[in-house]
């Protein structure tokens, strides 16, 4: 499951926006993704930064690290490459899927979901990055 559908399961997966059973699978399809290998993490990273991540952080996990000459963990969020494209190829694809359940008489109003999801990703972002540590290397 690639990173739009998880977001997507991450935000429907709640209880008062989807069926019991829905939630239930969602968050074990959530649990069970794979994870990014760290080189391509890494990759991300050295390009942004122009410089290597031995250089820049002391010690560094996937999503949390700890800055050269700090004593203070920080946040780290990595944008992948191309995801902007694969976020619009992938509310399309919602949006086509949504109008299929809703023309079935499927009782989940997928659409709706589907037509605020760019609002709600937007505001995702944003609160992430308001309650992340911020720094500047």
């Amino acid at each position: 499951m690639g990173g739009f559908f998880l977001k997507i399961a991450q935000i429907i997966g709640k209880p008062n926006l989807a069926p019991a059973a829905w939630v239930k699978r969602l968050v074990t399809l959530c649990d069970q993704a794979p994870t990014t290998p760290f080189d391509d993490v890494q990759l991300v990273l050295e390009k942004e930064f122009g410089r290597s991540i031995d250089e820049i952080f002391k010690n560094f996990d996937v999503h949390r690290a700890r800055l050269r000459g700090d004593k203070n963990d920080v946040v780290v969020k990595v944008q992948h490459p191309g995801i902007q494209d694969l976020m619009l190829t992938g509310i399309h694809n919602l949006q086509a899927f949504a109008l299929y359940i809703q023309k079935n008489d499927i009782k989940f109003d997928l659409f709706s979901v589907a037509k605020v999801y760019p609002r709600a990703i937007q505001g995702h972002v944003e609160k992430m990055f308001e309650n992340a540590l911020h720094f500047v290397v």
